[in-house]
């Protein structure tokens, strides 16, 4: 539940966001005074999906590992007490910047951090 969470946050941060009750639940646990557990999916999610804008700077796409789910109602890390990206408790986050017009060598960039939320973002080309 919590990995679902945070692909849901994930999803919001890069504008192309889930709908709650048509895409996902938010999972309570009814036997401590409906404490959110995460998010359950109605059906499998792509890995991999299409962003609603395409003019994404380094700086922007390296500030999604610091995201806690601010802006996703219910399953915001700070108030809601749901995993999250931003977390130090993920031991590693990933990010495949693709570029069009590269060569294919070196048209995708990885972004690496660990821990998520505070650690330096390396980058290495891996030919996907």
């Amino acid at each position: 539940m919590g990995s679902w969470a945070r692909y849901i946050q994930g999803r919001d941060y890069f504008m192309a966001p889930l709908t709650e009750g048509t895409d996902y639940e938010i999972v309570k646990d009814k036997d401590k005074n409906d404490v959110t557990l995460g998010a359950m999916v109605h059906e499998m999610q792509p890995l991999f999906f299409q962003p609603s804008k395409s003019d994404w700077n380094t700086f922007e796409l390296i500030r999604a590992f610091g995201n806690r789910g601010e802006k996703v109602p219910g399953l915001n890390a700070n108030t809601d007490g749901v995993s999250s990206i931003g977390s130090d408790r993920n031991a590693e986050a990933n990010l495949f910047q693709i570029r069009k017009g590269y060569d294919p060598e070196v048209a995708t960039i990885q972004w690496r951090c660990s821990p998520a939320p505070s650690s330096p973002s390396l980058s290495r080309y891996t030919p996907l």
